[in-house]
């Protein structure tokens, strides 16, 4: 993919690998235009320029905080902060040991991060099954919640009815007739004469069936 016309390449934070900076720097400076990479790295990432990409001369600069309120007043309004933070988290433990952290120091970093990046006013929630598989369990400053409910698919269901699904294509039986066809959310629909009862995961329970095409299109009687 070839975006023209690029004059600056901004990287924030450590990229993944060397082969992916290089790529990245390569979008500039293309067809005899001139164009600068800009490279933003904290103390503890300063490992990368020096050593991962050391044939590459960096000009080394101190940074201008004073916009810092603009970029922060944006950011207290952002809704997503949990995200982020859990995506900082996940992609800053790939790199604890170049960093020279453990992972009581990586939780540390990211509730900073947290607190001035993302000018959240508490440290984020990660649900618990989260925090088990991002390897994070029993890491002190992690900020452990409940696990998020997941809503249940389809409208069928036990009160209801027994919303039974069986995929895309079921069977429907209109006053004797049968049929093929896509009900909502699959399964089966006996029916008897024009109401039927429906058994489906999209359409509700026993009574509440669509009549005469409750689990697909209906057949004649």
């Amino acid at each position: 993919m070839d975006f023209p016309n690029v004059s600056n390449v901004f990287q924030a934070g450590i990229p993944a690998d060397k082969e992916s900076y290089i790529h990245r720097l390569g979008r500039t400076a293309r067809a005899g235009r001139e164009g600068r990479a800009v490279f933003i790295v904290t103390e503890a990432e300063s490992f990368f320029p020096k050593y991962t990409l050391k044939e590459i001369k960096f000009e080394t600069s101190e940074p201008d905080l004073s916009p810092a309120a603009e970029i922060t007043a944006p950011a207290a309004a952002f809704d997503n902060k949990g995200k982020v933070y859990q995506a900082w988290l996940g992609y800053y433990k790939n790199y604890v040991r170049q960093l020279g952290w453990d992972l009581e120091r990586l939780v540390a970093e990211g509730n900073q991060f947290a607190f001035d990046a993302l000018v959240a006013g508490e440290v984020p929630g990660i649900p618990k099954s989260t925090v088990g598989k991002m390897g994070l369990k029993g890491v002190r400053g992690v900020n452990i919640v409940a696990n998020f409910e997941k809503p249940p698919r389809g409208g069928g269901g036990r009160g209801g009815g027994e919303g039974r699904s069986r995929g895309s294509g079921g069977q429907g039986q209109v006053g004797g007739g049968h049929a093929n066809g896509n009900a909502n959310g699959g399964g089966q629909a006996p029916g008897g004469g024009g109401g039927g009862q429906g058994r489906g995961g999209g359409g509700g329970g026993r009574g509440g069936g669509r009549g005469g095409r409750g689990g697909g299109r209906g057949g004649r009687n």
